[in-house]
């Protein structure tokens, strides 16, 4: 049996011996998808130099986002009673899309001079994650991921920070508690 495309789910299958013993039964399994993210789609007043990270349905192929992921910028503009409206790729700004180790989160982060400039304020982003990305065992999105958000005012400028350490099983209540401010 040849399978013209073994990865598409509508293929020509092709029987190469005259037999009545083969059968073909198809395999359905679910493809991946973009779930949840940080910054929501649809928020509003991001912080401007935030990361922006995605969840997949599936552990994803890390080799399959090379050039699969756009990130843009854009904004609608009032000029003399025109609407006027800009976008502007700012992929450049961001490292090579990054995944968690479970292969299930997808983190884009800024460059360090890209974290510097930021989105600009008030612009909407929009990521594109183009349906070419598969998960690990070969089966691609059915359509590209989408996801926008607004950016805001100011950019993020505080440390992170430990605000309460809790002791272990192995410690007695007493011993490592407590909330630190700084």
């Amino acid at each position: 049996v040849t399978f013209a495309d073994p990865y598409n789910p509508s293929t020509t299958v092709t029987v190469n011996a005259s037999r009545n013993d083969v059968f073909i039964i198809p395999l359905v399994t679910a493809r991946p998808e973009m779930g949840l993210s940080i910054p929501s789609n649809g928020e509003k007043d991001v912080a401007r130099n935030m990361s922006i990270r995605i969840s997949f349905s599936k552990p994803m192929d890390p080799l399959s986002f090379a050039d699969a992921v756009s990130i843009t910028e854009g904004s609608l503009t009032l000029v003399g009673g025109e609407v006027e409206i800009s976008s502007k790729d700012i992929s450049n700004l961001f490292e090579e899309p990054a995944l968690s180790k479970s292969g299930k989160t997808l983190t884009l982060k800024f460059t360090p001079e890209g974290q510097k400039i930021g989105y600009n304020p008030k612009t909407t982003v929009n990521i594109i994650v183009s349906k070419q990305v598969k998960d690990i065992y070969g089966f691609s999105m059915v359509q590209d991921g989408s996801l926008s958000f607004t950016a805001g005012q100011t950019m993020d400028t505080w440390a992170p920070r430990i605000t309460q350490l809790t002791g272990g099983k192995d410690l007695a209540f007493g011993k490592f508690q407590g909330m630190y401010k700084d």
